[in-house]
């Protein structure tokens, strides 16, 4: 067991590099130094021993040049030092992939890598990181039909995919996409074109599962069990696959990029915030990430077979293009997500879960639930889902949603204002269509046009909507954004329909600064018209107002009572002859 200082640059295996004391030994247990800006080529197979490297100030590299083989350490501390790690194609931070033929290990054991080293890992990737089963295969089926999700086939032995996927031996993992997590791993017997032959499948999987390559040409296993058994700092990048024997929160850290495989830990990411991931996370225990804070999951990531996706914090700044699939739930207890237009969340118990502020575009499909108690803004198309929104008491605004499931809204629940509601405009994509749930309605509002059950004499231009009471105490009502111009007087124009007189609350109509909304625990509107006690007929409402400077406000139409329905529509117009929409499709007709 040598004490061994790499002084000048050149090969691990070559003792001039250590100052003539000798080369790191085959059998292990070497304590290994590098002087600052010294260069080691670690040309060495040391992948089945473990070596001590203390302040390690130099760079660790291996390139395309270093040849053909398997190269690598173990760890049998964590390691030290204000060095660096590069593994990519020419030895360099600016370099590409390291080439398919040159394989390299780290095993850490339970050990570190902080982020005082500096790390630019470069793995091989396929053109396709994972594909979908084309057909259901039943249990103990061996051979995977793929396809693209479209139809369209993938030749696994074309190209880099053929590199990279064709090799007897390399790992893939099946996820199902039946909601709910169902994952296991599987070895590739051969690859026929688009097929993959693996060892039997344990349980059916049905069309559309996910067929993850796993194998890397770079990996580090790892069976420890703390935070941040790999913590990266800003610059970095890591692509491997990263594989675990515990229960570990693997990676950490800030400002980096994360490609390749995550698979087998705990949570896959720990703690990892601003950065950039490219990867794939499968098969965790309790998370693939826990508070990523301001992380990008771009459209190649996919997060796969994991209790939970994404889980727990405030997450400012998360912005999801990326796939999850496959999970008990997709995203849990975080604020401030915003899920992008290619964002795709398919297969899993539950989309989204106890989130705030959520921004939800893309597609939530295939779940048992699509959003559970969640509050945000909802633009995603939801499909196949048995219920898309179980509200639970959350609020939920939407813009263009399509609700495609079994059940559309679901768990409204009564609460002591009644202000929590799930409205859509403009469902389906379809301009002025509505539907709102919330406590004080029986069923839903919904847009009320010719051909519904809309009352016949109304005289204002616009999109009517039908409430149906269904308590004394709690409101049925309708919000409508707008923005007030400085100085310029706008008219809130107002037809209301009671089918029976004396309600609890005759049909209002409000103008309410949002930041004092008495439905909300504000102290008052800023004006009202209210509709007089006399039903079957169309009545007129009418607001006028001059900001002093530009503001936003919400116009509002509302009542209560426990059994009348009545029908009610606004429109705003402004001085001069101007006019704009005051929200989602209740403002046909306006100039």
């Amino acid at each position: 067991m040598a004490e061994l200082t790499a002084s000048v640059s050149g090969l691990a295996s070559a003792a001039a590099t250590w100052g003539g004391a000798g080369t790191p030994a085959g059998a292990g247990g070497d304590t290994l130094h590098s002087n600052a800006d010294v260069l080691v080529e670690w040309d060495l197979d040391h992948t089945a021993v473990t070596h001590t490297f203390t302040t390690w100030d130099g760079t660790l590299y291996v390139r395309d040049a270093t040849g053909a083989g398997t190269y690598g350490f173990g760890l049998a501390a964590d390691m030290a030092g204000s060095g660096s790690i590069i593994l990519s194609s020419d030895g360099t931070t600016s370099g590409g992939v390291l080439a398919f033929a040159v394989k390299f290990l780290i095993a850490l054991a339970t050990f570190k890598i902080p982020n005082t080293i500096a790390k630019y890992i470069r793995c091989f990737e396929p053109t396709h990181k994972w594909v979908y089963l084309k057909n259901q295969e039943i249990a103990t089926a061996t051979v995977l039909e793929t396809d693209d999700e479209a139809g369209t086939p993938i030749d696994l032995t074309a190209g880099d995919d053929g590199t990279a996927w064709d090799v007897v031996g390399n790992k893939v993992r099946v996820d199902d996409i039946n909601k709910g997590k169902d994952t296991e791993e599987r070895t590739i017997a051969s690859i026929d074109g688009t097929s993959v032959t693996t060892d039997a499948l344990v349980a059916q999987k049905e069309v559309g599962a996910i067929i993850a390559l796993v194998t890397r040409n770079i990996r580090i296993t790892t069976t420890g069990t703390t935070i941040g058994i790999i913590t990266l700092k800003a610059g970095d990048r890591l692509d491997a696959e990263c594989a675990a024997g515990g229960a570990g929160r693997f990676l950490a850290g800030t400002g980096a990029t994360v490609g390749g495989v995550i698979h087998g830990f705990g949570y896959g990411l720990y703690g990892i915030t601003s950065s950039t991931i490219n990867g794939v996370v499968l098969n965790c225990g309790s998370s693939g990430g826990r508070d990523t804070d301001a992380c990008y999951y771009t459209s190649s990531s996919l997060i796969s077979g994991c209790v939970s996706g994404l889980s727990v914090g405030v997450m400012p700044g998360v912005l999801i293009q990326g796939r999850i699939s496959g999970c008990t739930t997709a995203i849990a207890g975080t604020a401030g997500t915003v899920l992008g237009t290619s964002s795709v969340i398919k297969g899993c118990t539950t989309g989204l879960s106890a989130c705030a502020s959520f921004s939800a575009a893309g597609t939530i499909a295939n779940c048992t639930t699509g959003i559970y108690g969640s509050s945000g803004v909802l633009r995603a198309l939801m499909l196949n889902n048995t219920a898309d929104i179980d509200q639970q008491g959350a609020t939920i605004t939407g813009y263009g949603s399509t609700l495609g499931g079994t059940t559309q809204v679901s768990g409204i629940v009564v609460s002591q204002t009644g202000s929590e509601q799930v409205v859509i405009y403009d469902i389906g994509t379809v301009a002025g269509a509505l539907k709102a749930w919330m406590p004080g309605v029986t069923g839903y509002v919904f847009d009320d046009d010719a051909g519904g059950t809309l009352p016949a004499g109304s005289s204002l231009d616009t999109t009517f909507y039908k409430f149906p009471c269904a308590s004394a105490t709690l409101p049925a009502f309708l919000d409508f954004p707008i923005v007030a111009p400085k100085d310029v007087e706008i008219t809130i124009s107002g037809e209301v329909y009671l089918s029976a007189e004396g309600m609890t609350e005759r049909p209002t109509l409000q103008l309410v600064d949002p930041s004092d909304d008495p439905i909300r625990g504000g102290t008052a509107v800023i004006d009202e018209d209210i509709a007089a006690d006399s039903s079957l007929e169309w009545q007129s409402l009418s607001l006028t107002y001059t900001a002093t400077y530009q503001r936003p406000l919400i116009v509002r139409v509302r009542a209560r009572d426990s059994v009348t329905a009545w029908w009610g529509g606004v429109m705003v117009t402004q001085a001069g002859g101007g006019g704009g929409a005051v929200g989602r499709g209740f403002s046909r007709g306006m100039a």
